[in-house]
């Protein structure tokens, strides 16, 4: 099984080298030293990403949700955001922070696809690269494994810079690519587990959502006090309850969005118990839309930013904003 891993692995690198345009190189990723990138060269990037999506940024003066996350995502460089972004640092700085490793447990880590070894690892858990969204594979029995198939699909991932795959996601640049698997979580929910995310503005959780299927279900929106606030027009449903670990999830949610400007914070509970399950920086790449449009300003003024009133963009960028 891991010769299968391996073999798929090699082919799949040799097409990239083939095939990419460019320069897949590991990069270790220096915490203190900021990115490795000159964010503002991007600019033109998510401009047109934004169009793309029927978003039209508006980076001089930000007033919707989307334009000031875009901007934090620009002029906010904060190398931390790397560290909480990588999936498995995460558990590093999250017991820093609260002083315990709340996050879903890993059972082991990979630099390179053909150290995947898949006779030692149990009958079910979940694959993922560490450096990105959505690049996961959940594994109910691992007997039924198509290994080639999964051997490209992770070197595939070892091979992109997820930053550049939705317009610019800076925080992710300079992640060093790994593979991990985690151990395979249940809630009960018949569908995927029931993620909690709290959407936190310079330090404070000022909303919270509960989603299925793992983000790609139902959205429902909650302010603090538990009240709905349908957003997207979701019908109501009545299993979406707020969690009975609310209050711990609130207050690690204060902790550990200290130090960011915004943040959102995934959290699952499982029999009773609180998991960290991702900080999220640049939520649906910021291209997200609310069914009323009034309510992207009024999410927008949640969140305070701090623009220098010498802020070069429009010189710089002349004409990419009209």
């Amino acid at each position: 099984m891991k010769q299968r891993l391996q073999e798929a692995a090699k082919w799949t690198s040799i097409f990239y080298k083939i095939n990419t345009t460019e320069k897949i190189t590991e990069k270790i990723m220096e915490i203190k030293q900021g990115y490795s990138v000159d964010t503002t060269k991007y600019i033109d990037r998510v401009i047109r990403f934004g169009k793309a999506n029927k978003i039209h940024f508006n980076l001089k003066d930000p007033q919707t949700i989307q334009d000031k996350l875009e901007w934090l995502n620009i002029y906010d460089v904060n190398p931390l955001k790397t560290k909480c972004a990588d999936k498995l640092l995460l558990h590093e700085y999250c017991k820093d922070v609260l002083g315990v490793d709340i996050c879903v447990p890993i059972i082991k880590s990979y630099d390179k696809v053909e150290d995947v070894d898949l006779d030692k690892l149990p009958k079910k858990f979940v694959i993922k690269c560490n450096h990105g969204s959505g690049m996961n594979v959940i594994v109910l029995d691992k007997n039924d494994i198509d290994t080639g198939a999964l051997g490209s699909l992770l070197q595939r991932w070892l091979n992109t810079n997820f930053a550049t795959q939705n317009g610019f996601e800076a925080h992710y640049y300079d992640i060093p690519r790994k593979i991990i698997v985690e151990k395979y979580m249940t809630d009960g929910h018949k569908d995927s587990l029931h993620d909690y995310k709290f959407w936190c503005f310079n330090g404070e959780p000022k909303f919270y959502t509960i989603n299925s299927g793992n983000g790609h279900g139902d959205i429902m929106y909650y302010r603090m006090n538990g009240s709905e606030w349908n957003l997207y027009g979701v019908p109501h449903h009545d299993e979406y309850q707020k969690p009975s670990n609310f209050t711990e999830m609130k207050r690690f949610a204060k902790k550990l969005a200290a130090p960011f400007k915004f943040v959102r914070i995934d959290f699952y509970e499982i029999k009773g118990v609180t998991y960290l399950g991702e900080m999220t920086f640049t939520p649906g790449a910021c291209v997200f839309k609310y069914k009323d449009p009034k309510n992207d300003i009024k999410v927008g003024e949640m969140l305070k930013l701090d623009i220098p009133k010498d802020e070069p963009v429009e010189e710089k960028r002349e004409g990419l904003f009209d």
